[in-house]
């Protein structure tokens, strides 16, 4: 993000990122209502995730079975 204060940069660690890791975010505006049972979904970029609303994060030790669109159940959540 570029703005008036200067540049910010929010990046996972390099070897997370070569082994194929996902991130996830609480986008502000999203909504804090998912319950047990809501659906989430993967999106090929963080653009694609922002231009349509709820993105979550999460770091896993092996997510190379992990494909773009598939759904993911963590914690009980989907």
């Amino acid at each position: 993000q570029l703005n008036g204060s200067g540049l910010t940069v929010q990046a996972s660690p390099l070897s997370r990122a070569l082994k194929g890791a996902i991130s996830f975010d609480n986008l502000s505006g999203a909504s804090a209502s998912q319950r047990k049972g809501d659906k989430r979904i993967l999106y090929a970029s963080e653009t694609a995730a922002r231009a349509v609303g709820g993105q979550i994060t999460l770091h896993a030790f092996d997510a190379g079975k992990l494909a773009v669109g598939m759904p993911i159940r963590y914690l009980g959540i989907d």
